[in-house]
């Protein structure tokens, strides 16, 4: 497409890893969405607009005032986001584990996103990481971030992630991608299937 304007302007307030899964067909017109930790709703609002049955946790008030009159809106966190378990065809988790305070919060904000997880469900995790630049930002041996004044909390390495992937009897469909941001962080892109 030459003109990206002319794309709707919810499609392109999105995630570009989360259009991708979009394009590839991952996302059934009639998939129940859930989005954990949805600020303004900027990837949710092009499924609402789709006709999705979408719902949404947040703690602030202000961002869930802005969603879509259709989404169901949850004042809630990780790790008990209040979302139905097992409910959900796609499970929207971005740029929020890594606010974990800590590697056993961490595992547990995990174990919250999982929980919402259909049968072949999948769940698109976008986090900081360690995966593709070790050091990076300093850390200790366990993830924890120990820069004074970064704004994230924890970066998993790989191993962990791996680790609670098989623990959850998760499937990753995509490779993991991760992309260095103007050497100041990694982001990476987790795309799992619960089987």
């Amino acid at each position: 497409m030459n003109n990206p304007q002319a794309l709707p302007q919810s499609l392109r307030m999105m995630d570009i890893m989360l259009i991708d899964q979009v394009f590839r067909g991952r996302i059934k017109p009639d998939a129940r969405i859930a989005d954990i930790g949805a600020g303004g709703g900027r990837n949710i609002r092009w499924f609402a607009d789709q006709g999705h049955e979408v719902s949404a946790t947040e703690l602030n008030q202000d961002y869930l005032k802005q969603l879509p009159a259709s989404v169901n809106k949850h004042t809630a966190a990780l790790p008990d986001t209040g979302l139905e378990n097992a409910a959900f065809d796609f499970v929207i988790v971005n740029a929020v584990l890594h606010f974990a305070p800590n590697a056993e919060a961490f595992k547990s904000w995990f174990s919250g996103s999982v929980a919402p997880l259909a049968e072949n469900g999948i769940l698109f995790i976008r986090c900081a990481s360690q995966i593709a630049w070790p050091g990076a930002l300093p850390c200790d041996d366990t993830g924890m971030v120990t820069q004074v004044g970064c704004h994230f909390s924890f970066l998993p390495s790989r191993a962990l992630l791996i680790q609670l992937i098989e623990q959850h009897g998760l499937s990753l469909i995509d490779q993991i991608k991760t992309s260095v941001v103007d050497q100041q962080r990694c982001m990476s892109t987790i795309v799992l299937q619960k089987t």
